[in-house]
């Protein structure tokens, strides 16, 4: 995302007058106190999340890119909350019930624009869960309303604090401290990691099997701008992310055979997990030169800062400057987590894999059922201008790179996003043959037990056949008729911290987006919890609420689609 929002910046500075660019230069570096971040280390950080083993580990990676990401997010998992699963509850009588998709996420990780929609939903989410979404043809109205509110909070306009500073003529303070307040004041409302520690573990009402008044476990992705390594803001240890993905996949590549299904991750002593570079920095464990390693209290720390510290692009908010008392007058600089990785995936998969592979899961017989894990990677990332028509009739270098300044790391983030995606497949499909065509919940290796499906705002209408793709006519607003032209315009949609409410507004084709997503996906997430169940007994068809948020694409439902390949 910081690409992007670089092309925003960079773009709106030619846009005004050299006054008012001193005006936003002045309120970038006014009032840059850095953040003094507390030694110590928080007693929730001794232990990492004990999840049952029996229920599958279920995750949403948020990906950023503003409020385009922000949007497209609050309205999948508005849908979510109405696509029922079939599950188990009361595993004594084996009785198969629908839930709500919703109650069995437990992790959220999230970067830039995406940890707005993770800290709203994290924090507001329904104590007593979102099951009468699926077991009510009239659930109560204060879902709506509820969702009502997210929608309308994600579509806020960030940009008239973050450039304007709420009026002032010379502002006093920094882009990030203004962002920061007008993010708190919106809808966090002082909320700290303390505090959300105390969210994610509250007990559940014995005596109402559907309650998880648990909130998920929220992970903010930031950048270490001192380093290069990620930074997770969260109240999960850092030995909890201690998994070297680059050795296990490496592993099952080479496997002979068989021996691809028992490939598990390596252990690693403090000092081996330390100094891989794959494994994350935290409040609990932060990098410093030489080696050495120091830590600080988080429970203090507001998510509101942890929201704008995901998203902090360069040179408009960040990098952030924290004080660290380790490093002797030196700062701790974050960084918008895009930098590392903008879809989310990479902390929450690691996090993952490393539960998949404890003992629980290892010591069990060859015929047992092993744990299971799924990722919905919801990812509204700007698409990469891969036919160069933002420079296509540029002639020379100045010209080339002021209409796509971000051109260079937006290449290398699509080439590392490829091959990251290609080695996993690779992999997961080694153990597949190995396994006889079938991804198996039994064999040792974590990777058979992982899957991960790809949602995004730009496969609207993906899966129509061609005959179907010209046909149908969609009425969403004058300029946009057909499939084609809502597809083209769903892909333009800017990387920005306000919503175009203007024509075809961003919001609306967001919304439309988000309810194709579930439509296509709503039976692979099914056949996860049970391959030989895909509807749960008395719940609500997805597709008449999918119907209900967007009549505008009702009369399309019907109509085949063509067959979803693997994600990842």
């Amino acid at each position: 995302m910081f690409t992007k929002c670089i092309h925003w910046a960079q773009a709106h500075a030619v846009s005004v007058s050299l006054g008012s660019a001193a005006v936003a230069l002045m309120a970038n570096l006014a009032g840059c106190a850095p953040y003094p971040l507390s030694a110590g280390v928080d007693s929730y950080y001794s232990t990492a999340p004990n999840d049952d083993p029996s229920k599958p580990l279920v995750g949403l990676a948020l990906s950023g890119g503003g409020n385009r990401s922000a949007v497209y997010a609050s309205y999948v998992i508005e849908l979510l909350g109405s696509l029922a699963v079939a599950t188990v509850p009361d595993r004594a009588s084996g009785k198969v019930e629908a839930q709500s998709f919703l109650d069995q996420v437990q992790y959220i990780s999230s970067v830039s624009g995406g940890g707005f929609a993770a800290a709203y939903f994290g924090t507001h989410f329904e104590p007593d869960g979102y099951t009468p979404l699926v077991t009510s043809q009239q659930p109560p109205s204060i879902y709506a309303a509820d969702f009502s509110d997210f929608h309308r909070t994600m579509r806020h306009n960030w940009e008239r604090p973050l450039l304007f500073g709420w009026g002032e003529l010379v502002p006093s303070s920094s882009n990030a401290s203004r962002l920061v307040k007008a993010v708190d004041k919106s809808f966090l409302n002082k909320t700290t990691f303390g505090s959300l520690f105390e969210l994610e573990n509250r007990s559940s009402d014995p005596n109402n099997p559907y309650a998880r008044k648990a909130a998920p476990r929220l992970i903010f992705n930031a950048t270490n701008y001192n380093n290069g390594r990620r930074f997770v803001m969260t109240t999960i240890p850092q030995a909890a992310f201690c998994l070297n993905i680059h050795d296990l996949i490496e592993s099952v590549l080479e496997a002979k055979g068989k021996d691809a299904l028992n490939v598990v991750p390596s252990e690693q002593n403090e000092s081996a997990c330390q100094a891989n570079e794959f494994t994350p920095d935290g409040f609990d464990n932060i990098q410093l030169p030489k080696g050495d390693i120091t830590r600080v209290q988080s429970s203090n720390f507001e998510l509101a800062q942890a929201v704008v510290t995901s998203g902090a692009f360069p040179v408009v908010v960040g990098p952030i400057a924290y004080k660290v008392e380790a490093l002797k007058g030196g700062y701790l600089h974050l960084v918008d987590g895009g930098v590392t990785d903008n879809s989310g995936i990479e902390s929450i998969a690691q996090l993952f894999l490393k539960k998949l592979k404890d003992p629980d899961n290892q010591t069990k017989s060859k015929n047992t059922m092993r744990q299971t894990g799924l990722i919905l990677e919801i990812n509204a990332g700007l698409p990469f201008d891969g036919d160069g028509g933002r420079i296509v009739k540029d002639s020379t270098p100045w010209g080339t790179m002021l209409h796509d300044p971000g051109r260079p790391t937006d290449i290398q983030e699509s080439r590392v996003s490829y091959y990251r995606h290609v080695l996993w497949m690779m992999a997961k499909k080694k153990i597949k043959e190995a396994a006889g065509g079938e991804n198996n919940p039994r064999v040792a290796s974590p990777v058979s037990r992982l899957d991960i499906m790809i949602l995004s705002h730009t496969e609207i209408f993906v899966g129509l056949s061609a005959q179907d793709t010209k046909m149908v006519q969609i009425h969403i607003c004058s300029k946009l008729q057909s499939v084609v032209d809502v597809r083209s315009e769903v892909s333009k949609i800017p990387t920005r911290y306000k919503s175009n409410t203007e024509g075809c507004g961003d919001a609306d084709l967001l919304r439309l987006a988000a309810c194709w997503s579930i439509h296509r996906h709503a039976g692979d997430i099914r056949r996860f919890f049970s391959l030989n169940s895909p509807t749960p007994p008395n719940a609500v068809d997805i597709d008449s609420r999918v119907g209900e948020l967007c009549p505008e694409i009702k009369d399309v439902l019907p109509l085949p689609l063509i067959p979803i390949e693997d994600d990842y």
